[in-house]
C-alpha cells in the first residue's frame, strides 16, 4: 500500500465529517490548506478520498441521502474511470461480480 501511504502519511490533513453512522465519522480529507473544507462537497475532486478512488484503492458506497448526491456522483465518476483503466483493485474487472448467482452467491433473508 505504498501509494496509499504516500497520500496520507506524514502530511497535515484537514477533514470534514460529512456523515456519522453509529459513532463512525465519514470524512472528506484534504492536504491543501487553501481548500475550503467547509465547502468540501464542491471540492471533492481535490480530496484525498478522490485520489484514493482514482488510483483504484477504494470503493464508493452508494448512499441515498440527497445532500450527499453531488459528492457521491463525483466519486462514482472517478471510480468508473479507475474501473475502465483496470487500476489496482479493478485489475481483473468488477470486484463485486463475485456476488453473482453463478458464483454460488444467493441472498437468503
Amino acid at each position: 500500500m505504498s501509494a496509499l501511504s504516500a497520500l496520507i502519511l506524514g502530511r497535515e490533513l484537514y477533514v470534514n465529517v460529512i456523515q456519522r453512522v453509529e459513532k463512525v465519522g465519514h470524512v472528506l480529507a484534504f492536504d491543501d490548506k487553501s481548500i475550503d473544507v467547509a465547502d468540501s462537497p464542491n471540492n471533492v475532486s481535490q480530496s484525498i478520498n478522490a485520489r484514493i478512488v482514482e488510483l483504484g484503492l477504494g470503493v464508493v458506497e452508494k448512499k441515498r441521502e440527497r445532500y450527499l448526491a453531488p459528492l457521491i456522483s463525483k466519486l462514482i465518476a472517478s471510480q468508473e474511470d479507475a474501473q475502465s483503466r483496470r487500476t489496482n483493485i479493478w485489475e481483473y474487472g468488477d470486484i463485486s461480480s463475485d456476488d453473482a448467482r453463478e458464483f454460488g452467491y444467493s441472498r437468503r433473508f
